[in-house]
């Protein structure tokens, strides 16, 4: 289990997955909230406002996650590994790190 923990927090930014959940909590607090109790009429159209604010944040964070945002951190870290793989090499053959 251990094991399992440390892979998610090594690659998952944890600040990031915090707001992501926080603002998924809150949707569907809003929503439920809409659903199941009475909201007085003056304070109804204020709630389905922040609903939209909300709903916004939500449709961000699954493009992100699903989207092409997920698919650019994908090749960032595949360029990162090829670019430790060239410097692995140019040391290997000089006998130097690069740039020296």
């Amino acid at each position: 289990m251990k094991d399992i923990i440390k892979h998610f927090f090594e690659k998952v930014d944890v600040m990031q997955f915090m707001v992501a959940l926080t603002i998924m909590f809150v949707f569907v607090s809003i929503v439920w909230a809409l659903i199941s109790k009475v909201i007085p009429p003056e304070n109804k159209e204020a709630l389905i406002h922040v609903l939209g604010i909300v709903e916004g944040s939500v449709t961000a964070i699954v493009m992100f996650y699903y989207g092409s945002s997920k698919g650019s951190q994908k090749k960032d870290e595949a360029l990162k590994v090829k670019d430790e793989i060239i410097v692995a090499k140019e040391e290997q053959l000089t006998g130097k790190p690069p740039g020296e």
